[in-house]
């Protein structure tokens, strides 16, 4: 039986769009529980998926962001400019976000984009990275390939911007093999499993050493998902 401080709950959210002024009601999660996690990492819930209300549309302007995003305090050119982008951005992505999480995600993750190229966020290139491999962790099937090739498209991007003694680096190679695995580039995903394995003898500590051994696994048997107790890669199993 699904324990209640497991349940996925939502309370009644009002919002002021700081883009066009729109009064409007969403939904705030206040609760959800893990069940476990893929071997890309994706989160699987006990109830249901709480991404569904983790972005907050305005039905006027179709700015979609995180709650923390509507407080930004913009001028009026800033408003003004982001009226224009925000139209064509929609008009682009937005129409299928009502029956697709992976659309809605993307149209998400360009919103926070426009807002970074504008100066009013800053968020390093793995965050930004991170934004577009939501889309590919809630893609249905129909849509795996596109979100996947998108998804390992921007973490490329991300590592030529990114320290390259960064332990994020790690991660990022892992991810570009396992999705690549994922919608069948199973070349591509040796190519990144054995050249994040190259680096093991100089970069290889307890802390990331799970990220190593699961790099083996995924290209000798690979599994969909983790143990219960390895939820986070970068804790030793």
């Amino acid at each position: 039986m699904l324990e209640e401080r497991d349940k996925t709950k939502v309370e009644s959210l009002p919002l002021d769009c700081p883009v066009c002024g729109c009064f409007f009601f969403s939904w705030e999660l206040r609760s959800f529980g893990y069940e476990n996690r893929r071997t890309d990492f994706r989160p699987q819930y006990a109830d249901e998926n709480p991404m569904k209300s983790y972005f907050h549309t305005c039905p006027e302007c179709h700015f979609c962001a995180e709650q923390d995003y509507y407080h930004l305090e913009l001028s009026d050119e800033q408003k003004g400019t982001l009226k224009t982008r925000l139209a064509e951005l929609f008009k682009k992505h937005g129409k299928s976000m009502p029956r697709s999480l992976a659309a809605r995600c993307l149209y998400a993750a360009l919103v926070a984009e426009l807002l970074q190229r504008m100066g009013l966020i800053f968020e390093l290139p793995f965050d930004r990275a991170q934004s577009f491999v939501q889309p590919f962790w809630w893609a249905g099937p129909d849509e795996l390939e596109k979100y996947g090739k998108l998804a390992i498209k921007r973490l490329a991007e991300a590592m030529d911007e990114m320290d390259p003694r960064s332990e994020d680096t790690l991660y990022v190679i892992y991810m570009l093999g396992e999705i690549s695995r994922r919608i069948g580039k199973d070349e591509d995903a040796k190519m990144h499993f054995e050249r994040l394995l190259g680096m093991r003898a100089k970069r290889q500590n307890d802390s990331n050493k799970f990220l190593f051994e699961l790099a083996i696994q995924q290209m000798k048997e690979p599994k969909d998902e983790l143990p219960e107790e390895s939820l986070n890669p970068y804790v030793k199993g």
